[in-house]
């Protein structure tokens, strides 16, 4: 019989689940997996926590009792491949985790995933810094499996994270209780313009390239890419100074973040000293769509001041 009126509420969607935020998606995923599987996970080894906020990425894996090994990062935060097709080739990991940091990706995503295939293993890709769900033709957070996103980390929200499905290999475990995101969240992300906030960071992005000065204790971590839509303007302070330039900056009314300047404590020091090299150093200068060309210049010169007086100094 012919339908009078739509009735398929799964025709011509997308396959998306909306979360209280990214770890809780996070957390679906391995538990829904845990149904087929004791989960094996192998994870970057560059992965951040807060005494107040915990890790996002570690807590689930606790949270759900899963075994998990770790793999290490390059300068730009890409994944050291070698040691990654090790795990995968060696049968001990059947989830493996890839982080986008900060909304960049340095990584070789087809061979990651083509490994993955050839293995057997489950990929997840970490997307919480690179929501690009509203740009056509964007490739990231098609590759896994599975993906999640931070809705709070692009949009004026307190909350909110999405699971993405690219497989029908698992079924998903409904929502518990508190993990669905609050409709206020669904509202922001329905009125929201992706594509003017994706320009807006993206020229702010490149007015800190122009604008930063290039002093020795300064370093941009990134240059901009194709698929890029950067969360924030990362560079690494050397010697030192990072703690002191963001307090520096903070008297300034300039507050700036430093993501994973502590990192969990199963990451062993002596077996990934690169990784604690970059969270010593790591600034994530702000470039969201509320900052203005002038507030970009601002910082840029405070730097530069902070620099040289600092120069002057020694």
């Amino acid at each position: 019989m012919i339908s009078k009126t739509q009735s398929d509420k799964l025709n011509c969607t997308t396959n998306l689940r909306f979360t209280r935020n990214a770890r809780t998606a996070w957390e679906i995923v391995l538990r829904s997996v845990s149904s087929r599987f004791k989960p094996k996970v192998l994870l970057p080894a560059y992965i951040g926590y807060t005494d107040r906020e915990g890790s996002g990425v570690f807590d689930p894996i606790e949270a759900t009792s899963s075994e998990y090994a770790f793999y290490g990062v390059t300068r730009n935060l890409g994944i050291e491949m070698d040691p990654f097709e090790e795990h995968v080739r060696s049968g001990k990991v059947n989830i493996a985790l890839v982080i986008h940091y900060f909304g960049f990706c340095r990584n070789d995503m087809n061979r990651v995933r083509s490994q993955c295939d050839e293995y057997n293993v489950t990929l997840v890709e970490d997307c919480a810094h690179t929501f690009n769900l509203g740009l056509k033709g964007r490739k990231l957070s098609n590759y896994g499996d599975f993906s999640f996103f931070s809705i709070h980390k692009y949009l004026p929200t307190t909350c909110g994270g999405i699971l993405k499905v690219n497989t029908a290999r698992f079924d998903l475990e409904p929502h518990r209780d508190l993990e669905g995101a609050p409709t206020t969240v669904l509202e922001q992300y329905a009125i929201s313009d992706y594509e003017e906030i994706y320009r807006r960071r993206i020229n702010n992005f490149k007015l800190y390239e122009s604008l930063l000065p290039r002093h020795e204790g300064l370093e941009i971590l990134f240059e901009l890419k194709g698929e890029d839509i950067p969360q924030s303007f990362p560079v690494r302070i050397k010697s030192g100074r990072r703690k002191d330039l963001y307090f520096y900056l903070m008297k300034k009314c300039m507050p700036t973040t430093a993501l994973y300047y502590q990192l969990i404590t199963q990451i062993a020091r002596n077996e990934f000293p690169l990784s604690y090299e970059i969270s010593n150093e790591i600034l994530n200068l702000p470039l969201h769509q509320d900052i203005t060309s002038d507030d970009v210049s601002r910082i840029c010169a405070q730097i530069d001041e902070y620099f040289q007086v600092h120069s002057k100094a020694v």
